[in-house]
């Protein structure tokens, strides 16, 4: 039994579907990590931010 007749075997071909998902979960699961860690370097930065303010603040009194 082939896939779409191009004489792969249909189990080769359901493998790589199967790969194919987890790469997709990989990918997705990446992508999640990313997202965190994007939004919690931007909660820093605006910390970071803040200090540096109030800093400068406190140095012109």
């Amino acid at each position: 039994q082939s896939f779409y007749g191009r004489g792969v075997p249909a189990s080769a071909a359901k493998d790589a579907e199967e790969v194919a998902a987890q790469l997709r979960a990989v990918i997705d699961t990446a992508a999640a990590t990313i997202a965190r860690a994007t939004e919690e370097l931007r909660v820093l930065e605006g910390r970071g931010t803040r200090d540096l303010r109030q800093e400068a603040a406190a140095e012109r009194k």
